[in-house]
């Protein structure tokens, strides 16, 4: 056996997404429609999660981008 940490990903769920990124349930809905926002894994019938890495870049990405987004609207 390997003494090496496991690197398996990680799934947030909404209600931990949601402090993450500081957007409601619902603006998160609408980035995900308009492809703004990463696609969520389909857990269960009526489960989702995405992964925290994908989050995590997001995050990131409006960092670099400088929140241009933020300021044009």
């Amino acid at each position: 056996m390997s003494d090496k940490p496991s690197s398996s990903p990680i799934i947030l769920r909404l209600k931990h997404v949601k402090p993450r990124v500081a957007l409601s349930r619902f603006a998160i809905y609408l980035r995900m429609a308009a492809g703004d926002f990463p696609s969520p894994l389909h857990l269960g019938s009526r489960a989702i999660g995405s992964l925290q890495s994908d989050i995590d870049a997001w995050i990131e990405g409006r960092v670099r981008g400088g929140c241009q987004e933020v300021l044009q609207q």
